[in-house]
């Protein structure tokens, strides 16, 4: 069935028995910037005097944060000028999770910086990318301003020095080897320099920039990148960025980076302009789940680690991404996690408590980087001890359809195919602003639907899928299907980007039971720590066991055996940072955790 493209503003589509409302084809929105996620607590965290335009976070060390700002004026928006603006501060903030707002601590360490959007620490340094300059802070005696030093020049495009987009968004350290991600140049307004491409000179824009540390030589490293805001490690240990949607790309992306590539963007004279499109991750449909997505946070504990959170300065709340590898091949599921935030969320921060710091942004005008005319934000966001919503937790790519895996098993209605719409919609790159977003939408017939044995785990068996890859897939979760506890879903929603086809059938087995038990224990009660490059691993149980240390595509790495209360040393020294999986198997059952290394 294929949906009439050109449908008028206001008319509803309705597919499966659900109402869909939108521009052009309809949506499945369930996005809420002002609900707050009912499985957190939020609270402002700073003191009434100091309310901080935030760029970027880092921590210092276990107790201290480092803050990046970039401040915009009450009339701001893009800046013509041709020369940047002196809107930077550099912050340390402690006490982050005081009772009381006011007892956060502050201490200004760097003022007038040129319109810094990347942080990062290394060897005890403090490292800012500005737009004309990567610099380096050296902390003084306290009350003293940082000393800086110039590491690199940053440049710029001649066409495009008098446009806002060409900023180096976030900042990584690695092996002696800084990394940020450059904006490419825009026209004001978000158009692209169609008619002028081949005017643009700068070859560092427009990707990955990776900048050796002790002699600032420069090296670019992908193209194809418009707006980058935003650099992660992921749970794979290789880089991942973000990128805003404009002309030429038609919503926003989560990219995993792999060296060589083109991802896209037509608007650099770099030499990775004209090569094979690379897909990213995941997309993020424009105006449903994403208009301006920000720095992606790698979380590390709950119910959704190994997963990205990432905020939205323009569309408001926060998403987050599950991504896993299918044959070779990163792709995976956007979803709407929570809103109510004092401003658009810039950038996060995840404290050992489980606890989010949020740095929110704006300019306030309701346009380009302005949610609801909202400027500044501090907050914490801290988990509900013991509450978990029901939810999608991830769509699964599998060989007879997709998967949704809950974060509570399913009760009644989850076993109906006409209680879920599948669609799909092509993301195909224009030049006029915001054109290509999720065209020639086409339903998907759900032919069958299978639950496993914990029903945590829905398999939907579909028509005809292997036509649809390279396209976004549409999943709603209808009204009738209800938790085993009669819960209705949280955010019901979910989109996830099918680059390639899986070959892996579908199972509805448990072969890893997250929440089996063992003499009353279980695996909550697994104890692991870093030590050195490995991980000690203490294992409470009385049974006779295995244990199997894997990586985030299920490889095994390493099995030991053993019985009663034991205490294990994996990894040999040689992990890199990345997820990581613990399976356990005591007495014939099996659990397995999670760990961010």
């Amino acid at each position: 069935m294929r949906i009439d493209k050109h449908l008028k503003l206001g008319v509803a589509v309705v597919l499966g028995g659900m109402a869909l409302a939108g521009a052009q084809t309809g949506t499945i929105g369930v996005h809420d910037d002002i609900a707050q996620n009912p499985a957190f607590t939020l609270k402002k965290q700073h003191p009434a005097a100091w309310n901080p335009f935030v760029a970027d976070m880092v921590m210092l060390d276990d107790t201290r944060m480092v803050l990046l700002e970039f401040v915009f004026g009450p009339t701001d928006r893009e800046n013509t000028s041709g020369v940047p603006k002196k809107n930077g501060n550099l912050w340390i903030v402690s006490n982050l999770e005081a009772a009381d707002p006011e007892q956060v601590k502050t201490e200004l360490i760097a003022k007038e910086l040129s319109e810094p959007t990347g942080l990062c620490v290394a060897n005890g340094k403090i490292y800012v990318a500005q737009k004309l300059e990567l610099t380096e802070f050296t902390l003084g005696a306290a009350g003293a301003m940082a000393t800086p030093r110039k590491v690199a020049p940053l440049t710029l495009d001649p066409l495009g020095l008098a446009n806002f987009q060409e900023y180096n968004f976030g900042l990584l350290y690695k092996d002696g080897y800084f990394y940020t991600a450059t904006g490419g140049a825009v026209r004001i307004g978000g158009l692209s320099w169609v008619d002028d491409i081949g005017k643009l000179s700068d070859l560092t824009r427009s990707g990955l920039l990776k900048i050796k540390a002790d002699d600032g030589s420069q090296e670019l490293l992908v193209g194809g990148l418009r707006a980058p805001n935003g650099l992660a490690v992921g749970p794979d240990g290789d880089f991942w960025v973000t990128d805003n949607q404009g002309s030429f790309l038609p919503a926003c992306k989560l990219i995993h980076i792999v060296p060589g590539k083109n991802y896209g963007y037509t608007n650099g004279p770099n030499k990775f302009r004209g090569m094979e499109e690379t897909p990213p991750a995941v997309w993020f449909p424009y105006g449903e789940i994403g208009k301006s997505i920000t720095h992606p946070t790698l979380m590390k504990t709950g119910t959704f680690a190994g997963q990205f959170l990432m905020g939205d300065i323009s569309l408001g709340g926060m998403m987050r991404a599950s991504v896993e590898n299918v044959g070779g091949t990163w792709q995976g599921s956007a979803h709407s996690f929570g809103g109510g935030f004092e401003a658009g969320i810039e950038a996060s921060v995840e404290l050992k408590s489980g606890s989010y710091v949020l740095g929110g942004l704006g300019r306030g005008d309701n346009g380009n980087w302005g949610w609801r005319g909202k400027l500044t934000g501090f907050q914490l966001l801290t988990p509900k001890a013991g509450t978990v919503n029901f939810e999608i937790k991830a769509l699964h790519a599998k060989a007879e359809g997709i998967e949704i895996e809950f974060t509570k098993p399913v009760g009644a209605g989850a076993d109906v195919a006409a209680n879920y719409t599948v669609f799909s919609g092509v993301m195909t790159p224009g030049p006029k602003y915001g054109e290509g977003n999720m065209l020639t939408k086409t339903l998907i017939t759900v032919t069958a639907v299978k639950i496993s044995t914990d029903k945590l785990r829905v398999l939907l068996q579909l028509d005809g899928l292997a036509a649809h890859v390279k396209k976004v897939i549409a999943v709603r979760v209808g009204a009738p299907i209800k938790s085993e506890t009669a819960e209705d879903a949280f955010r019901p929603a979910a989109w996830y980007t099918l680059n390639v086809m899986s070959t892996t059938p579908w199972s509805a087995g448990t072969a890893i039971h997250p929440r089996a038990g063992v003499q009353g224990l279980g695996a909550g009660d697994i104890a692991v720590a870093r030590s050195g490059a490995g991980l000690t691993v203490k294992l409470p149980f009385a049974g006779s066991h295995e244990l199997t240390l894997r990586n985030l595509q299920g490889k095994a790495l390493e099995t030991l055996s053993g019985k009663g209360a034991t205490e294990y040393a994996l990894g040999a020294n040689h992990l890199v940072p990345g997820l990581y999986l613990i399976d356990v198997k005591v007495d014939g059952v099996a659990m397995r955790k999670s760990v961010v290394f």
